[in-house]
């Protein structure tokens, strides 16, 4: 019977360790392990839509060709709330800032940490741009997006074409259209 009892209990403080452990043995344990971006989220366990939620900046050679050659941009941050809204702030070469908002939703495309992103901009006016993301580690994302609506003849990339597949349509002929990506860092 003692024997038992001191295996039940060497049983019971195995089991006690691995839940309540610092090393977050799983991707539902309530702990941030050594590979995961967030608690229970990213690295080995998948990502949940919360990870982005923070304040993200894009500058220097982390802005895409394309984006400092269309708004002259110098510096974007973006901002992704919990409640489903964002801000996009773009500050031009000359030291102007123009500030988007809306609300934006993201989903899992299946893909190794690509996510498919959707801003419905209201600020300063109708918008839609859609993309994808695809999270490097819990500081680094990559994005590309291209507005949609209205319709500018650009084809937004999609997760199975991955980083870089955005298009654009000119005279019915698709080409590619590189220099989409961007670089953001965690704030």
């Amino acid at each position: 019977m003692f024997r038992a009892i001191i295996l039940f209990a060497i049983l019971w403080m195995m089991g006690v360790s691995c839940q309540e452990g610092t090393g977050g043995e799983s991707c539902s344990d309530g702990i941030l392990g050594d590979t995961e971006y967030t608690i229970d989220c990213g690295g080995d366990c998948p990502l949940c839509d919360d990870f982005f939620e923070s304040s993200w900046v894009s500058e220097g050679d982390n802005l895409a060709m394309a984006w400092k050659e269309l708004f002259s941009a110098r510096k974007i941050t973006a901002v992704f709330h919990p409640d489903k809204t964002y801000e996009l702030t773009i500050v031009n070469t000359a030291g102007e800032s123009e500030s988007m908002k809306g609300t934006y939703t993201l989903a899992d495309s299946g893909i190794e940490n690509i996510w498919t992103l959707t801003l419905s901009q209201d600020q300063p006016n109708d918008k839609t741009f859609s993309g994808i993301v695809k999270a490097q580690d819990n500081y680094v994302i990559k994005v590309e997006i291209v507005q949609t609506e209205p319709y500018i003849n650009a084809i937004a990339p999609t997760p199975e074409g991955g980083l870089g597949s955005t298009k654009t349509e000119t005279n019915g002929n698709t080409v590619p259209f590189p220099n989409n990506v961007q670089t953001f860092i965690r704030q």
